[in-house]
């Protein structure tokens, strides 16, 4: 490679390297944004390696695919070794592989020292494919690349975002290195973007969360996409876009997407049901521009990149941080041509997680990795509780406690006079299945027992 690597693209190939040659054996990741250059580090650590063969993990052949086009861009050639990609290839010292093909004996026939797993939040959770592979492998050292190294957690409290190294039984045990959005937006390598925030606040509560409070409810985000009448509106802004701009639209199902392609001159639509193949060609004629606008139902969230795409079009509502910042992440790479990119946001999503720029991951002393919003954590603190912890409180030692206290102003005493919980109490409850209680709280739950009614809402009205 003749690239001269930035500065902290070099720390990450020294990180990378100092974990893969540890004796001992360390299971550690590196979190790099969007744009960082995760394909150049690894591409760089597979070059700098003593002898022995680097296998690259991919969770699947999508994204398989598209960072062997980005390593390809470096002047990269690796060998891929992959059902799915109907190749078997083994001579190159760098080796791109899923794990399905990748079996025990194939990795000794290998010869495999070295292993690497890319956009690792996405398959090594514990007992996933990837991890069972790797756990039987019993490859030494692990490294793993991820933009978000973020799982979700379902806790009595409803949905938690967990740092990926601090759940339990996590394969990855740390992170050693940060390259987060936070550095790019202060750095520069980030094209500036423009948030146009259209959500309809007035329709917010059509939008229903599932029990864990993780997303919002498919019937509830379609419903909510029809009573704003995201169809139009959608269509009367790119019928408005300058000449030589595109767009990348969200929409929350596969009926509104076809439904809106029809009102899309040049545009084309994909979804994860769809044929592999025509989907393929689908987002390489987006990416050439033989098509404007591509329309797009829960997919084209990691790996897919347009460095001169200039809108996102953000009509699918998501209570998710990691998908929030997915999305995000699709419009920030850096071209000559592009000044600006936007995102028109009609889902609300802005007003829920904020601006990515000012997402940052810090290690506090004491408390270990975190996700903040500015100085907020995200991390650790379920969706939706409205609790706030600083990194001021976690410095002075503070801990992140959601217990709601029940006192005269709320007894806990009433009970439940219906369905499975029956004569169960709300305090009960509140300690035993707390994720019904925050169910029927999220449903707009009323009843003739006011007394009830207003027991259940003072524990999550904030």
């Amino acid at each position: 490679m003749n690239f001269k690597l930035r500065p902290y693209q070099e720390e990450c190939v020294q990180k990378g390297l100092e974990i893969l040659t540890d004796e001992r054996g360390r299971r550690e990741v590196i979190v790099a944004a969007t744009s960082s250059g995760k394909s150049l580090i690894i591409g760089e650590i597979a070059k700098r390696l003593p002898e022995g063969k680097v296998l690259v993990l991919s969770p699947n052949v999508e994204i398989l695919e598209q960072n062997l086009s980005k390593i390809n861009s470096f002047g990269v050639f690796p060998s891929v070794y992959s059902a799915s990609a109907n190749k078997r290839e083994t001579e190159e010292k760098l080796i791109y592989g899923t794990p399905k093909s990748i079996t025990y004996e194939v990795f000794k026939e290998l010869d495999i020292k070295y292993v690497i797993v890319d956009e690792c939040d996405f398959s090594s959770k514990p007992n996933s494919e990837m991890v069972t592979l790797l756990k039987k492998l019993k490859v030494n050292s692990v490294l793993g690349l991820t933009g978000s190294a973020i799982y979700m957690e379902n806790t009595i409290d409803g949905s938690v975002p967990r740092i990926m190294t601090q759940v339990k039984n996590a394969f990855f045990t740390d992170i050693c290195k940060v390259v987060d959005i936070n550095f790019m937006v202060a750095n520069s390598f980030w094209s500036d973007i423009q948030y146009y925030d259209v959500f309809d606040a007035s329709k917010q509560e059509i939008l229903k969360l599932n029990k864990s409070g993780s997303e919002f409810l498919e019937e509830s985000q379609k419903s909510f996409y029809e009573a704003c009448d995201l169809k139009n509106k959608i269509v009367n802004f790119l019928s408005r876009l300058p000449e030589g701009e595109d767009a990348l639209v969200f929409v929350p199902d596969i009926f509104s997407a076809e439904e809106l392609q029809k009102e899309i001159p040049n545009s084309v639509l994909v979804h994860s049901k769809m044929n592999k193949k025509l989907r393929k060609e689908y987002v390489e004629g987006f990416k050439n521009n033989t098509y404007r606008v591509m329309i797009n139902v829960g997919t084209l969230l990691v790996g897919f990149d347009k460095d001169t795409m200039t809108n996102i079009v953000d009509a699918s509502a998501s209570n998710s941080i990691r998908i929030y910042i997915q999305k995000i992440g699709r419009i920030v790479r850096k071209h000559k041509d592009k000044k600006l990119g936007r995102i028109i946001d009609f889902a609300g999503n802005y007003q829920r997680h904020g601006h990515v720029h000012d997402l940052n991951y810090d290690y506090i002393e004491g408390y270990g990795w975190g996700l903040f919003r500015g100085d907020v954590l995200i991390t650790d603190v379920p969706l939706n509780s409205g609790k706030v912890f600083t990194k001021e409180y976690l410095r002075n030692g503070g801990k992140v406690k959601l217990e709601y206290a029940f006192g005269e102003h709320n007894k806990g005493d009433c009970k439940l006079p219906f369905g499975a919980y029956k004569n169960r109490t709300v305090k009960e409850l509140y300690y035993r299945k707390r994720h019904y209680l925050k169910y029927l709280y999220d449903s707009g739950f009323t009843h003739e027992d006011k007394e009830l009614e207003r027991q259940i809402n003072s524990i999550f009205k904030t």
